[in-house]
């Protein structure tokens, strides 16, 4: 995506090139930087490509982390807990006795799966799966988290 827009953006400075409205230093100056965004784009998608890291797997990991996360959680260490609880969960309120945990954007998709809308609840999974593979394709599209050791997701979720 990032890409596509850097072309976008070459092409609308060599049309003003073209037209005039941009001395050839400047044009030099800015197509140069472009070029060079596109360098740094091209090099991290072949490190993603590398590390085996594209789309599908991260999603894939994602889903065998929500999957297992309650389990997890009950077989883990008292510090691994807290690590868990922290990555699966954002927006973390205490109030007096009463603790409020919300899901944090991944997680929250994934537990919300089957709330509807429309009143009645859908009688099949793919109805449901659909929309959510949709969502969770486009969330690890724009956001490309770094994955532990461990296969859990580093909170900080981006990494340019």
């Amino acid at each position: 995506m990032k890409a596509s827009h850097l072309a976008n953006r070459l092409n609308r400075l060599t049309d003003a090139f073209i037209d005039g409205t941009v001395e050839k230093d400047l044009f030099e100056n800015r197509k140069a930087g472009l070029h060079m965004e596109q360098k740094a784009i091209d090099e991290n998608m072949a490190e993603i490509r590398a590390e085996g890291k594209g789309v599908p797997n991260r999603v894939s990991e994602f889903l065998e982390l929500a999957g297992n996360a309650w389990l997890s959680y009950e077989m883990a260490l008292p510090e691994e807990k807290r690590e868990l609880v922290r990555i699966v969960t954002s927006n973390r309120l205490l109030d007096g006795k009463k603790l409020d945990l919300k899901p944090s954007i991944p997680f929250g998709d994934v537990a919300k799966r089957f709330e509807t809308s429309n009143g009645a609840p859908y009688r099949d999974i793919p109805r449901t799966w659909d929309p959510l593979l949709e969502k969770l394709i486009n969330w690890f599209t724009l956001n490309t988290p770094t994955w532990s050791k461990a296969g859990a997701i580093d909170p900080d979720y981006t990494k340019n």
